[in-house]
């Protein structure tokens, strides 16, 4: 059996550290839980403002106002998430 020759740890190829290891998850992981943010945000805003303006008959002015507000909402929890 040969055996292979021992290579100097520093220049030994390592792989990079990857976002795995982190408490928060991957990247991919991060980017799935961002975009589901904001898409259940759109999604809840659109609900909820399409019943108001049902209930009120004031189509479409709840609507966009709490899919707006829900949107936003969302993009403050995923850069606040982020910055951490």
């Amino acid at each position: 059996m040969e055996e292979k020759p021992q290579q100097d740890p520093e220049t030994q190829d390592t792989p990079p550290a990857s976002d795995g290891d982190s408490p928060k998850g991957g990247s991919h992981a991060r980017g799935l839980v961002a975009g589901y943010t904001l898409g259940g945000g759109l999604v809840v805003g659109l609900v909820i403002g399409y019943a108001l303006d049902s209930h009120f008959g004031t189509k479409p002015l709840w609507t966009v106002s709490t899919a707006l507000l829900f949107m936003l909402a969302g993009l403050y929890q995923v850069v606040k998430d982020n910055i951490k």
